[in-house]
């Protein structure tokens, strides 16, 4: 169980919400910028480039939500830590999978 008033810890939640917040919109934010644009779109490279980053950004978006839940509940929240955890197994099969 999560426990708030530790403030090591509680620090190292803020930090890793943050972390993911930013990878998030940054990585939401390429998705964005590759399909709005035909040129770029029209191109096979970016399509993949595309495809291997959506595991990231819906990693990122998840992690996001879980630690954002565990950060603002007084004693964490048991189903966020199940989502990190299986999240966490998603992006490894995903990443291993995109890379053959």
């Amino acid at each position: 169980m999560v426990n708030n008033t530790d403030k090591s810890f509680f620090t190292q939640l803020i930090l890793w919400t943050t972390a993911n917040g930013i990878s998030s919109i940054a990585t939401l934010s390429l998705i964005v910028a590759i399909l709005r644009c035909p040129r770029t779109r029209n191109r096979p490279f970016n399509l993949y480039f595309v495809f291997s980053i959506l595991p990231d950004a819906y990693k990122n978006i998840a992690g996001f939500c879980a630690n954002l839940a565990n950060m603002l509940m007084e004693n964490g929240s048991p189903r966020a830590c199940t989502v990190i955890g299986w999240n966490d197994a998603y992006w490894w099969c995903c990443n291993l999978w995109m890379a053959f």
